[in-house]
């Protein structure tokens, strides 16, 4: 008899410290016989153990104590404690190298092994004598892993005598601690040797995002901030100054989000999402690397953007004459309950020269739109300068229609044209609920020619309301991680348009078989579509199953 055995690594990003080895198996009297087996990723740990990371400050030349507490969790464990070195991968994740420890400077003095009886804490003790020289940050690693309960693989019989199929789980738990020293009386004037590689704008989930590249090429570990700003300019001062975080600590909502700590030999991402729309062009990108409030170093970065690799900025700015942006890209006004009567909008003037500009509201008829009201409309504005206006709602503004569409009309020219330049952008005036949006989606397809190879879905609305469109596609692979791919960003379909849903793929996708999940939100009800496909190569992706 043979049976097939599972084994799953699962890493968990907002608990990189923690993982678990999960083995499933299953026994059954054919070998040939097709059983399913679902494994809900649902468990909890075998212990818990507090710090998981235990921070001490110290002098050099001391002998420091640390501890953490074990605390075992409904049953007793039988823990294995191992000192380890640490290894730094460019997210800022930190794993364990048995073969990196350094027993000159940390030991236990609890025991490599223990049982850990339910309920009752459990600590684990060690000593580290703090090592001279110039290094202010020392990072040291300890492995904790239960050894699991054993269970019985012999075939299970009913009365009858006819073998059964049973199944069953081993969960392993193991947890990376860290204790981070903070010499004091170190100078750390060694953060100066670490090197700012590279400096760069790329596309995260359809937005601009300044991405750094920190090598350090010591045997220290170092902590740091990172200030970057993109400039057209040296005394370009339009685009804010952004605080960078590995992208480990994304989620984290203190400010210790903002301190890059970087192993020995190692180098990590530093990155932000850019709170402005970004234009096709040249610029440089100023990076300050700080300690302790000083500047360490300061370098630029040549950086060429082509705006069109932002498809979210789509629904943040537009162009609407020369040099002339407008933000938001489309406008909704509503006397309708929970819609909002006042909307701003911002023109920004990029170009060397002023512009005379003239706003107003059009009706679907391509007459005023008389209850939308415009302050100012009329304006110049110069260089380099932006101005809000305010799109408002007039009082006892009734209609027979729930909602209504037209646009607002931008006309601009400098003091020296003799033309005007003209855009529009779609605005709708809700007075009433309307018909909700009635949305088709095709099955996806792939498009591999071009710069951006995607997956492509075609959608349709035949409703009486516009839709904003926010779509997502997880692509899930037989093994290895999955990607969420946005799409939509907040464009609005209109009644009775079709458009089509590209989902960019940043990355070749290795020969193989995936699924596709697409989901597209309709006024807070998701449609889902969901297919497999089967890659040949990164210019052919075939679907082979759907829905």
């Amino acid at each position: 008899m043979s049976y097939p055995e599972l084994v799953e690594q699962l890493m968990f990003s907002r608990l990189p410290i923690f993982s678990c080895l999960l083995v499933a198996y299953f026994f059954s009297s054919s070998a040939t016989a097709q059983r399913e087996l679902n494994v809900k990723k649902k468990f909890e740990p075998a212990f818990h153990i507090e710090p998981l990371v235990n921070r001490i400050k110290a002098k050099q030349g001391d002998v420091v104590q640390f501890q953490f507490e074990v605390m075992s969790v409904d049953k007793d464990s039988d823990i294995e404690v191992l000192l380890v070195g640490l290894r730094q991968e460019q997210t800022g994740q930190v794993y364990h190298d048995e073969a990196l420890v350094d027993s000159d400077e940390i030991r236990l003095i609890s025991a490599g092994r223990a049982a850990v009886a339910r309920d009752v804490p459990y600590l684990i003790e060690g000593i580290i004598r703090v090592p001279s020289g110039e290094a202010k940050f020392h990072s040291y690693g300890i492995l904790v892993r239960d050894f699991g309960t054993s269970r019985s693989r012999q075939p299970t019989f009913d009365p009858s005598g006819k073998e059964l199929t049973t199944a069953g789980i081993n969960f392993i738990t193991q947890y990376l601690l860290r204790v981070d020293l903070e010499i004091q009386n170190a100078r750390g004037d060694n953060v100066k040797e670490l090197v700012l590689e590279s400096g760069s704008v790329v596309a995260a989930m359809g937005k601009p995002q300044i991405v750094t590249v920190i090598r350090n090429p010591t045997a220290s570990t170092f902590e740091f901030q990172i200030q970057a700003q993109l400039k057209r300019s040296p005394t370009d001062r339009s685009f804010q100054s952004a605080s960078l975080v590995m992208p480990i600590r994304m989620t984290t909502e203190s400010d210790e989000r903002f301190v890059g700590r970087l192993l020995p030999y190692s180098s990590v991402f530093m990155q932000q999402l850019m709170s402005e729309p970004v234009l096709t062009g040249d610029y440089q990108l100023e990076v300050k690397l700080q300690s302790e409030g000083r500047v360490i170093q300061q370098k630029s970065f040549a950086v060429a953007v082509d705006s069109a690799d932002f498809p979210a900025q789509e629904t943040q700015l537009k162009q609407v004459g020369s040099g002339l942006y407008i933000s938001p890209t489309a406008i909704e006004i509503s006397q309708a309950r929970g819609g909002t009567r006042r909307i701003s909008v911002e023109l920004m003037n990029q170009s060397d020269k002023p512009r005379v500009i003239d706003l107003s509201a059009i009706s679907s008829r391509g007459t005023p739109f008389d209850v939308v009201q415009i302050s100012p409309d009329k304006l110049t504005l110069a260089p380099g300068r932006s101005r809000k206006i305010s799109l408002s709602l007039k009082r006892n503004s009734d209609r027979d229609q729930a909602i209504e569409y037209g646009q607002l009309l931008v006309s601009s020219q400098d003091p020296n044209q003799s033309y005007d330049e003209k855009s529009e952008l779609p605005l709708a005036v809700t007075f009433a609920e309307p018909d909700p949006p009635v949305v088709d989606m095709e099955a996806l397809r792939w498009v591999g020619t071009g710069k951006y190879p995607s997956f492509r879905a075609k959608v349709t609305n035949t409703g009486g309301s516009h839709l904003v469109l926010e779509a997502r596609l997880l692509v899930i692979p037989e093994r290895g991680e999955r990607l969420e791919l946005p799409a939509g960003y907040g464009q609005w379909l209109m009644p009775g348009e079709s458009l089509d849903l590209d989902f960019r793929l940043a990355r070749p996708l290795t020969p193989g078989n995936y699924r596709l999940i697409c989901e597209l939100q309709n006024n807070g009800v998701p449609i889902i579509r969901s297919e497999t496909i089967e890659v040949t190569d990164f210019d052919a992706a075939s679907t082979t199953a759907s829905r």
